[in-house]
């Protein structure tokens, strides 16, 4: 009955759509009516300018780190699992929400910050030459189950983080349109 409580408890977590929340405090308005429409970290930096954007990714980040690090061990993995579907699902907003790139990568560094790590290197390196976060988080997404499985990890690690990476990609899917027409919008940075 704990373990039941506590995925439960994981998922509605997750669900807390600090996106919504940090977009509100900063600019006064829906993030959902602004931008891409999306409740992410991303969308935030667009509209609301990097100090918002940042703080959603970082809480983003925590709720999924702080969840599979106060989780029994034996259902850690489904816990995370939890989180980001609750990310993903939110039941604050009708079942929408983010794409469950923060939350995943926190429930990552809580798993094992080397995979993190890898994760981080690819995602940096991708972004590094296209500036296209949603291209950087899928290339990650798809490289991380094949690094899982080439360390040779035990069964159950690998199949867990192949479905965290499934629901990314699977959550990317306009995305990937946009990325196939050449219309996925890149981040600029202003010169000071």
């Amino acid at each position: 009955m704990r373990d039941i409580f506590f995925i439960f408890f994981a998922y509605i977590v997750g669900g807390i759509p600090f996106a919504l929340i940090i977009s509100k405090i900063f600019l006064k308005v829906d993030i959902r009516k602004r931008g891409s429409g999306n409740v992410g970290a991303t969308n935030v930096l667009r509209v609301a300018g990097p100090k918002a954007g940042i703080v959603v990714l970082l809480l983003d980040i925590l709720k999924g780190f702080l969840i599979v690090k106060f989780a029994p061990l034996n259902i850690s993995y489904l816990a995370g699992l939890a989180v980001i579907s609750g990310h993903c699902w939110t039941p604050f907003l009708g079942f929408k929400g983010g794409k469950g790139v923060a939350t995943t990568l926190g429930v990552l560094l809580s798993i094992s910050p080397l995979l993190t790590l890898y994760s981080l290197l690819i995602w940096i390196a991708v972004f590094s030459f296209s500036k296209i976060v949603s291209l950087s988080s899928l290339v990650a997404s798809l490289l991380l189950p094949l690094i899982v499985l080439l360390k040779s990890e035990q069964p159950q690690v690998v199949v867990y983080i192949a479905i965290y990476s499934a629901i990314i990609i699977f959550r990317h899917k306009v995305n990937l349109v946009r990325l196939i027409r050449g219309e996925e919008k890149r981040i600029k940075f202003k010169k000071s």
